[in-house]
């Protein structure tokens, strides 16, 4: 993980702010090259989103702040295209690109 990726999370668990380069982290969200990617509800609950960028730069950030807040259960991956919100003890759930996922402590669910 790169050290940025790891800034962002932290930030953004931890209700920071931030910027760096094409990131920022403010009032409870991320934002990428002007786009929203996470939403911070409450300790127990995130949201993200692709916001249209299925990237690999997208991807990291995401997956930095989705592992961390889950403990490393969840990760984002794309495969063949395809955005995957992955959890090593329940079914994988394909993201659209510009939809938001509901993360709960326990489960992902679709916003």
């Amino acid at each position: 993980m790169r050290k940025i990726d790891q800034q962002t999370a932290n930030a953004f668990l931890s209700n920071g702010k931030m910027s760096a380069g094409n990131t920022i982290v403010n009032n409870g969200g991320v934002t990428l090259h002007g786009s929203d990617i996470a939403r911070y509800i409450n300790d127990s609950h995130i949201q993200i989103n692709f916001a249209g960028y299925p990237t690999n730069v997208t991807k990291a950030r995401r997956n930095a702040i989705v592992r961390q807040f889950s403990n490393d259960r969840y990760t984002v991956s794309i495969k063949q295209g395809e955005l995957y919100l992955n959890c090593a003890h329940k079914p994988s759930i394909i993201i659209a690109n510009n939809e938001w996922i509901d993360i709960v402590k326990d489960w992902a669910i679709r916003a």
